[in-house]
């Protein structure tokens, strides 16, 4: 894994992150010392939850990244204007889409808040 790689060449005070939600346990793991991923700015415990799985246990690693994932999946796949929808469901300000993006329709809102909601319950 590249992650392994950087982490045992990189210096000691050189600190490395998940860039990606889907591989954030994967990532601390291989070294990674957290993560940095749109997913904070809308699934936040679910990112804090995987980094810590990740440190403890493999095991429960998976299971959080699974949830990660599904979220991350459900917000991303509508792209910029899913990811700010989500993000001021959560009190941040993600300001106004640049054209050409266009505001998530009705049912692309309704999908994103379904799978947060059930990341919230999980």
């Amino acid at each position: 894994m590249r992650t392994a790689t950087i982490a045992a060449n990189a210096a000691a005070n050189f600190t490395l992150h998940a860039g990606a939600s889907s591989a954030v346990a994967l990532s601390v793991r291989g070294g990674a010392h957290g993560a940095i991923t749109a997913s904070a700015n809308y699934a936040r415990h679910l990112v804090i939850e995987t980094v810590a799985a990740a440190r403890r246990s493999p095991g429960t690693a998976a299971a959080a990244q699974e949830r990660l994932a599904a979220v991350s999946a459900a917000v991303e796949s509508a792209g910029i204007p899913g990811v700010k929808h989500a993000a001021g469901r959560y009190g941040l300000l993600p300001g106004h889409l640049r054209r050409p993006l266009r505001p998530v329709g009705t049912s692309v809102k309704r999908r994103i808040d379904d799978a947060l909601d059930a990341a919230d319950t999980a």
